[in-house]
């Protein structure tokens, strides 16, 4: 009885309480409580799937949610550093000790776990709300914010016990940190942090980050701190590399690069990719990338995880999806509409995109390795809503929905 009022409580917590508050101080007293009730309604929507999901379907299957789950329930020995505690199950020991210290608090519930990744989608959002402010406006802002709650490829994450949902938060928290650097001289050690931290659950995006920070800061740079800023920016990559070439330090954190991707296994992954890859098939891994996911056209019903994560993106593919081309095409071609916003700075939304593209395109992998990078394409799908104005957009999601219904009504008819 005691455990269930504690499980309670810490879900009322992580999931109301904790964005609620967050909400509150980026947002001020007027537009905190807009962002409150937003998150009010959304949090009591995912709990409610959450709690449905759960229940018949605790675990993805074939994946290492469960590898997580009972790695977590392992006791702690106060003797052993808990970098190190998990460096023979996993090559990055974050995501275990995360879930170790929830074991400590409240037990063995899997709900209360999964929890915690909504909140971390939660606070992604809040995140990008910042983000848009920085980009924009007060209205950019909003949209930001709506646009990645509505992100729903995104939503498989906290679905299941998948380590992706704390990596895009920190992702997130490194691109505002940047954005930061630029527009308001500040940020520098919420990125560094955030780098490290992230090197945690997936090292090889410290190289990611490396590269992300190198070209916005030459595309961001204003003449007048343009020798401050790049400075800066090498300050920032040097410790980064340190950080990340020192096995030393790298060895007590419990993380072993060799077990992912090394600048060998990088290296051998892309010669074999273009000795063994068409022409045709670059173009259609790209597609894959940009639609998130298409086994919704393949599966039928929800016997899998695998059908759960293809169903939950058919609302990117209809409607995000061609507000994400069409703001591809007015920001790239006109600008109509957004002129108030740093260019640049949207350039750079293009550049977080793209590089995990070409992450993705490199090791083969067009699912897990994009999620960090698609609160970015909602973002500029949210863009994509601005250049088209409101009776456009509404025709044009109405079209595609429509479209969506009699092409998804047409595969599962065929059997």
């Amino acid at each position: 009885m005691i455990l269930t009022v504690v499980i309670f409580a810490f879900i009322l917590v992580v999931v109301y309480l904790l964005p609620g508050w967050v909400a509150l101080r980026i947002g001020g007293p007027t537009e905190g409580k807009m962002l409150v009730k937003h998150l009010l309604v959304a949090a009591t929507g995912f709990i409610i799937l959450l709690l449905l999901l759960n229940s018949f379907m605790p675990f993805a299957g074939g994946g290492d949610d469960e590898d997580y789950y009972y790695v977590s329930l392992l006791p702690i020995q106060l003797s052993t550093s808990l970098f190190t505690l998990f460096e023979s199950e996993f090559g990055q020991p974050g995501y275990p000790i995360l879930l170790s210290v929830l074991n400590v608090i409240v037990g063995d519930n899997l709900l209360a776990r999964k929890a915690v990744n909504l909140s971390f989608f939660l606070l992604t959002a809040l995140c990008w709300y910042r983000i848009g402010f920085v980009v924009g406006d007060k209205r950019t802002a909003k949209q930001f914010f709506v646009a990645v709650l509505l992100s729903s490829p995104v939503w498989y994450y906290f679905f299941f016990l998948l380590k992706d949902m704390t990596i895009t938060l920190l992702t997130s928290l490194f691109v505002l940190s940047v954005f930061r650097f630029y527009k308001e001289r500040s940020g520098i050690v919420l990125m560094i942090m955030s780098s490290l931290v992230v090197s945690l659950f997936r090292f090889p995006l410290i190289a990611f980050n490396i590269a992300f920070l190198a070209i916005t800061v030459v595309l961001l740079s204003e003449r007048k701190y343009r020798i401050y800023k790049y400075m800066a920016a090498a300050l920032i990559v040097f410790i980064l590399l340190r950080y990340g070439t020192d096995t030393g330090v790298l060895g007590a954190m419990g993380i072993s690069p060799e077990r992912n991707i090394s600048a060998a296994g990088i290296r051998t992954q892309v010669e074999s990719y273009t000795l063994t890859s068409t022409n045709a098939s670059i173009p259609y891994m790209i597609l894959l990338y940009l639609l998130s996911e298409t086994t919704a056209f393949r599966m039928f019903g929800f016997e899998s995880a695998l059908s759960i994560e293809g169903m939950a993106a058919l609302p990117w593919i209809f409607v995000g999806f061609p507000l994400f081309l069409a703001a591809c095409y007015g920001v790239l071609r006109y600008r109509k509409g957004i002129e108030s916003y740093s260019t640049r700075l949207i350039a750079c939304l293009f550049v977080l995109v793209a590089g995990y593209l070409v992450v993705s395109l490199i090791v083969h992998d067009t699912t897990r390795w994009r999620i960090p990078g698609f609160p970015g394409m909602a973002a500029i799908a949210a863009l994509g809503w601005q250049y088209l104005g409101k009776k456009r957009t509404l025709y044009m999601t109405s079209t595609a929905l429509v479209g969506g219904i009699v092409i998804f009504t047409y595969y599962y008819l065929r059997g």
